[in-house]
């Protein structure tokens, strides 16, 4: 923990592996949504947010679903979680096709 480059690899690696189980449980354009809520959640609220949603005939893979089912699934905050994939949203929107970070719009 005290390693600074094992740390950082280790989050690759779960990221990773977060990346690959949402995979086919997930649509393309909320793959990332769906990882991102699963790194600050877990994956199991997720996962019965998914339950909750079909329950519903909403799409399990859509993430509009997710947060509209949010408030039901018990046990989990899942304002915090919503608020980081979010956040994260809006970070990854200040940045272009290479990393950096785009100029501030006048």
């Amino acid at each position: 923990m005290d390693d600074a480059e094992w740390n950082i690899a280790a989050g690759i690696y779960h990221d990773r592996q977060l990346w690959r189980l949402w995979q086919d449980e997930a649509s393309d354009g909320d793959h990332d949504r769906f990882m991102f809520a699963s790194y600050n959640a877990g994956r199991v609220p997720i996962l019965s947010a998914q339950r909750v949603a079909r329950e519903e005939q909403l799409d399990p893979k859509a993430w509009a679903s997710i947060e509209r089912v949010a408030p039901k699934v018990r046990r989990w905050r899942h304002q915090e979680t919503v608020s980081y994939v979010v956040r994260i949203g809006e970070n990854l929107g200040r940045l272009d096709a290479n990393g950096r970070v785009l100029p501030a719009a006048r």
